[in-house]
């Protein structure tokens, strides 16, 4: 199962896309799950995880959340999907990023 965490600076876009994000999941059958945390909860708490998905508005995130997992996929939502809450698409997008990161 691959775990994806949603990552944005207040919640309330990241519920939101989290909730499109599960509808697909669930939808689609992907053997993957979907849960929100801060990045400080990333960085202090043991969180299985083989994927965040940072909001826009924290991109800046992004250098010390790779720095501090570089095993892991570690990558900025798009714009558009974000503020489209395209669910499908940022599941999409993110297991993508993970196939390539595996080669």
């Amino acid at each position: 199962m691959v775990r994806i965490i949603v990552c944005c600076s207040q919640g309330m876009s990241s519920s939101a896309l989290m909730q499109k994000m599960r509808s697909y999941i669930t939808n689609a059958g992907v053997d993957a799950e979907v849960k929100a945390a801060t990045t400080s909860q990333i960085m202090s708490a043991e969180m299985d995880f083989d994927i965040v998905m940072l909001g826009p508005q924290i991109r800046f995130e992004k250098k010390k959340l790779q720095a501090a997992f570089p095993d892991k996929v570690i990558e900025v939502i798009p714009m558009q999907s974000y503020g489209r809450l395209d669910g499908e698409g940022v599941v999409k997008f993110g297991l993508r990023l993970l196939e390539e990161k595996k080669g």
